[in-house]
C-alpha cells in the first residue's frame, strides 16, 4: 500500500464525514422547525448545542467568504497524494454534489444565515431541555 493510495481515501473518508455532517446540520434546521409544533423534538439538550455551534460557524464561514476547515483538509490530502483531479468513486462524486450545490456563493450564504437565525430564534424561545410543564414522576411514586 503505497502512501498516494492511503492519502486518497483518508481524503474519500473526510468527504463522507463532512457529508454526515452538513446532513446534522441541515437535519437540525428540519428537526427545529417541526420541533415548533412538536415541542417534545426540541428537549435534546446536546444535539441543539451542537447544532447551534455548527450552525453559528457555518454562517461565519459562508458570510466571510471562506472554506469549511474540512473541505481545506480534503484538498490538501489530494494535493498530497498528488490527485489534483476530482475525486473517482461514485460515491464521494455524489457526496460532495450534495455537500457542495450548484447555488452562487451569496444565495448559499443567505439560506445559511436565514436557517441560523431560524435556530437562534428557536433555542432563545425554547431553551434545550425545557418541558411543557408535566412532572415526570419517579417510576416509586415518590
Amino acid at each position: 500500500m503505497n502512501s498516494a493510495w492511503l492519502l486518497q481515501r483518508l481524503a474519500d473518508l473526510l468527504v463522507l464525514i463532512h457529508l454526515v455532517w452538513v446532513g446534522f446540520m441541515v437535519g437540525g434546521v428540519v428537526g427545529t422547525a417541526v420541533g415548533l409544533f412538536y415541542r417534545r423534538l426540541l428537549g435534546g439538550r446536546w444535539w441543539r448545542h451542537i447544532h447551534l455551534v455548527g450552525m453559528a460557524s457555518a454562517g461565519v464561514l459562508s458570510l466571510g467568504g471562506w472554506l469549511c476547515p474540512l473541505t481545506t483538509l480534503e484538498y490538501r490530502l489530494r494535493r498530497s497524494a498528488g490527485d489534483y483531479a476530482e475525486p473517482e468513486g461514485l460515491i464521494i462524486r455524489l457526496a460532495n454534489r450534495l455537500i457542495f450545490p450548484d447555488l452562487a456563493p451569496r444565495a448559499l450564504a443567505a439560506v445559511t444565515v436565514i436557517a441560523f437565525v431560524l435556530v437562534i430564534v428557536v433555542y432563545v424561545l425554547f431553551p434545550p431541555g425545557r418541558r411543557s410543564g408535566r412532572r415526570v414522576e419517579s417510576p416509586g411514586g415518590g
